[in-house]
């Protein structure tokens, strides 16, 4: 009864066509030069059999090719794990890249750049003229009402317009202009006698001189110099 049934199953196997093999799809071109589609390849004339091709065939040969090109660009990846790592860096260093341009508010010849002041727990958040006559950066005490400022040490100054001024030198938690961050960065903290003004204080070359930068005056734009 066993060899009967391995028997029937062997029979079984060696009669069932696969399902890929009865969708082949066959074609010729006939006398006419008109080309000729068939599912069978017993329904080409046997004059034609030579030239026929089996289209079921290409598609498999170009499968294979497609997995051999898949193979190939996996076996890179295998072989170079370093490319992904690369790609990763390359976008942080975009990313820092654009970092350093800081917007900025321009009227006529005047710069004006956002920053940031901390003393203790809290902040004040400012306006600069960028000022390259000013030796030292120079902050307005009205405008660091919400600080509790640290006795400093009381100097005298002088301005691009040649005023000189008093001023308390006071040491802050930190100073943040644009991507740089310093930390007890001191400062001249003035009393401001004249009109409104529409900024805080200088930002002066105590600071620029260590930070060379250009201005894009069409973006409105402080585009420092990059520091990879």
């Amino acid at each position: 009864m066993r060899f009967s049934t391995l028997l029937m199953s062997t029979l079984v196997a060696l009669f069932v066509v696969p399902a890929d093999l009865e969708a082949a799809i066959y074609k010729y071109t006939d006398d006419s030069g008109r080309m000729v589609f068939v599912d069978d390849a017993d329904k080409i004339p046997p004059r034609f059999r030579t030239q026929a091709d089996s289209i079921e065939e290409q598609s498999g040969n170009l499968a294979v090719d497609q997995a051999d090109d898949t193979l190939q660009e996996q076996a890179v990846s295998i072989a170079d794990p370093s490319i992904e790592a690369q790609a990763r860096t390359q976008t942080r260093l975009e990313e820092k890249r654009r970092s350093y341009q800081t917007p900025v508010m321009i009227s006529g010849n005047r710069v004006m750049i956002p920053a940031e002041v901390a003393v203790g727990n809290r902040t004040a958040h400012l306006v600069l003229l960028l000022d390259t006559g000013a030796t030292a950066t120079v902050l307005h005490r009205q405008s660091l009402s919400g600080l509790e400022l640290p006795k400093g040490e009381m100097v005298k100054g002088r301005l691009a317009g040649g005023q000189s001024f008093s001023a308390e030198k006071v040491s802050f938690g930190y100073i943040e202009i644009g991507p740089f961050h310093m930390l007890e960065m001191p400062a001249m903290v003035i009393t401001n006698q004249g009109p409104q003004l529409p900024f805080d204080g200088m930002l002066g070359m105590d600071f620029l001189k260590d930070h060379p930068y250009r201005i894009d005056y069409e973006r409105e734009r402080v585009i420092w110099e990059f520091q990879n």
